[in-house]
C-alpha cells in the first residue's frame, strides 16, 4: 500500500518540485541538514519532526535583513515619533481650476467611452473612420486639457511647492 501510494504521488512531488528553487546551504549547515535526513532514515526521527528541525536550522542561520549592510551608509531615516509635515492647502481659486479641469476629464472620457460602445458593432473600415473622426473632433479638447494641466502645474509648484519637492501630477 505504501509503495502504491508513492508511486502514485511521486510526479506530483517531482511537479512541485521543479516549480521550487532549492536553497544553496553553507557547507556547516549542509552537514547538520544531512545529519536531520539521517535520522530521519535510520527511524530516530518523523519526517514532521525533521521538517520542524529543518525550518529552525533555517530561522536561526538566516541573514538579518535588519542589520544595514557594512559597506553601505545608513540613511537618516524618520524616527517613529516624528509626524510629517501637513500638506499645504491649495487656493480656493486654484481648486476651482482644478474641479474645472476634472469635468473637462469626465467629458473627454465620456465621449471616448461612447465611442467604444459605437465600435462594437461596426466593421473595420467603419471602426477606422469613426475613430478618424472622433479625433478629429476631440483634439481640440484634448489639447485644451492637455494645456490647461500643465498651467494648473506650475501655478500650484509657484504658490505651495517649495525646493526640490513636488507634488504628483494632476
Amino acid at each position: 500500500m505504501k509503495k502504491l501510494i508513492t508511486l502514485l504521488l511521486l510526479p506530483v512531488a517531482f511537479s512541485l518540485a521543479k516549480d521550487k528553487p532549492r536553497l544553496k546551504l553553507p557547507p556547516e549547515l549542509k552537514q547538520q541538514a544531512d545529519a536531520i535526513h539521517q535520522q530521519v532514515k535510520a527511524g530516530e526521527l518523523t519526517h514532521e519532526q525533521a521538517k520542524d528541525k529543518l525550518k529552525q536550522l533555517l530561522e536561526d542561520n538566516k541573514p538579518d535583513k535588519k542589520k544595514p549592510a557594512k559597506d553601505k551608509p545608513e540613511v537618516d531615516k524618520p524616527k517613529p515619533g516624528d509626524k510629517k509635515k501637513p500638506r499645504p492647502e491649495l487656493s480656493d481659486e486654484l481648486k476651482q481650476k482644478v474641479a474645472e479641469l476634472k469635468q473637462k476629464r469626465q467629458a473627454l472620457a465620456a465621449a471616448h467611452k461612447e465611442l467604444r460602445d459605437q465600435l462594437k458593432d461596426v466593421s473595420k473600415e467603419d471602426r477606422e473612420e469613426l475613430i478618424k473622426q472622433f479625433k478629429e473632433a476631440n483634439k481640440e479638447q484634448h489639447e485644451a486639457i492637455k494645456q490647461q494641466a500643465k498651467q494648473i502645474k506650475q501655478e500650484i509648484r509657484e504658490s505651495v511647492e517649495t525646493g526640490d519637492k513636488r507634488t504628483s501630477d494632476i
